[in-house]
Parts: structure tokens; C-alpha cells; sequence
């Protein structure tokens, strides 16, 4: 009866053992199934990483290029400005001029405009004395005529 114990312990043993690796082969089958699906992952990964990379390599070139035509741009608008601005300083330094020599014309054309003004009242006073000396003359002519009448009518009337 030992004999039985000790080969039904072995047959149990075995049993476990042979369930266990069933386990362990059917788990093996898991992970490697797993394995493979982690594998294709890597590989799709690896397969993305090498077109992103080789997109930033296009994208690099393309952002160097754009940069390069964006420097020779900005040169070109700071050409323009330059440009403007120095026209621009001498457009200012050609109003001031011509503000000066505006200002001087101002001041010729007030004292011009003084002496006419001036002229215009003297002319205004010796046309209100000749008007004066006209009336006067006019008056000493009436009285002329006046006694002329009178001294022809007296000698008509002594004739």
C-alpha cells in the first residue's frame, strides 16, 4: 500500500506538474502572441518615427529656405525704409527751408504791406486837402463869376 501512496503521489505530482505546464505553455503562447503584437506596434512606431523624422528633415529645409528668402525680404524692406526715411529727412529739411524763407517773405510782405498802407493814407489825406483846395477854388471861382456877373452887368448898364 505504500507502493500506491507513494505512485499516486507520484501520478499527482506529475498530474500537477503536467497542468502546470500546460499553463505555462498555454501562457507562453500569450506572451508570445503579445510579443508579436508589441513587435508590429514597434515596428509601426519605428515606421512613423522615420517618416516624422524625415518630414522635420523637409520641414528643416523648407524652414531654412523660407528663413533665408524672409532675410533677403526683410533686407529689401530695410533698403525701403532706409530709403524712405532718408527721403523723408530731406523732404523735412526742404519744408523747413521753405518755411524760413516763407517766414521771410511773411515778414517782407507785412512791411510791403505797412508802407502801402502807409502810401494809401497819405495818398487818402492829400486827396481830402486837393478835394478841400477844389472846393475852396470853386467857391473863389463862383464868387469870381459872381462879381465878373455883376462888374459885365454893371458895364452893360453904364453902356
Amino acid at each position: 500500500q505504500a507502493e500506491q501512496q507513494r505512485q499516486a503521489s507520484v501520478q499527482e505530482v506529475v498530474a500537477k506538474a503536467k497542468e502546470r505546464c500546460q499553463d505555462l505553455i498555454i501562457r507562453n503562447k500569450d506572451l508570445e502572441a503579445k510579443c508579436e503584437e508589441m513587435q508590429a506596434e514597434v515596428q509601426g512606431r519605428e515606421a512613423s518615427l522615420t517618416a516624422a523624422q524625415e518630414e522635420s528633415v523637409q520641414l528643416r529645409s523648407q524652414l531654412n529656405s523660407t528663413n533665408l528668402e524672409g532675410d533677403s525680404a526683410r533686407q529689401e524692406l530695410e533698403r525701403g525704409l532706409q530709403e524712405r526715411t532718408t527721403s523723408l529727412a530731406a523732404a523735412q529739411e526742404e519744408i523747413s527751408q521753405l518755411r524760413a524763407q516763407l517766414a521771410g517773405t511773411s515778414g517782407e510782405a507785412e512791411v510791403a504791406r505797412q508802407e502801402m498802407s502807409t502810401l494809401l493814407q497819405e495818398r487818402a489825406s492829400l486827396h481830402a486837402v486837393a478835394q478841400e483846395e477844389n472846393r475852396q477854388l470853386r467857391t473863389r471861382l463862383n464868387e469870381a463869376d459872381s462879381q465878373g456877373d455883376s462888374a459885365r452887368q454893371e458895364m452893360e448898364r453904364r453902356l
